[in-house]
């Protein structure tokens, strides 16, 4: 259930070349709900910097990138280091960072909500290249707006993206 604090992801980018902010990342998670369309059935192989994917973790191994992370001392597991994110002040998501191990710059961000664990959002970027003005739209709509027509625009939207994926469109962004 979407929190009435949170705007409405009626999109969702498939390359970005900056992270998002919290907000933005809890928008999408909890928006993926009206948009099974944007869940990733596979595991993308060494995806470009900018990349975003949202995984069902039940049906995906999202961390099987074929990317070498830098790993631990025992040097056998992945180094990731791990952290509890607000939004609007409360803590809501779980966020894990990975370092490539022969480029540092090169870093693989996991989030979900504590809510609902079983929808990741994974975001990878070389911060050499990252762009941190560049715009991001999600088309995201207020849900406490009293705009009616911009309420009635969104669920357009989705209507739309749903029609989209039942007829093959399974996977794209919209």
């Amino acid at each position: 259930q979407l929190p009435t604090d949170l705007p409405v992801a009626t999109r969702f980018v498939r390359t970005l070349k900056r992270w998002l902010n919290n907000r933005e990342v809890a928008s999408i998670l909890y928006s993926v709900h009206f948009h099974k369309q944007w869940l990733s059935d596979s595991c993308a192989e060494s995806p470009a910097s900018g990349s975003l994917f949202l995984y069902d973790r039940r049906l995906t191994k999202f961390r099987n990138d074929f990317y070498a992370w830098e790993k631990r001392t025992d040097g056998r597991t992945t180094r990731e280091d791990h952290t509890k994110l607000k939004v609007n002040g409360e803590v809501r998501m779980y966020g894990c960072y990975a370092h490539l191990e022969t480029k540092s710059s090169f870093h693989r961000r996991c989030y979900w909500l504590l809510a609902n664990t079983d929808i990741v959002l994974v975001h990878y970027l070389d911060t050499d290249f990252a762009d941190i003005n560049a715009p991001l739209d999600l088309g995201v709509v207020d849900p406490n707006t009293k705009d009616l027509a911009a309420m009635a625009q969104a669920a357009l939207a989705i209507a739309n993206a749903n029609n989209a994926s039942q007829s093959g469109g399974g996977g794209g962004s919209s």
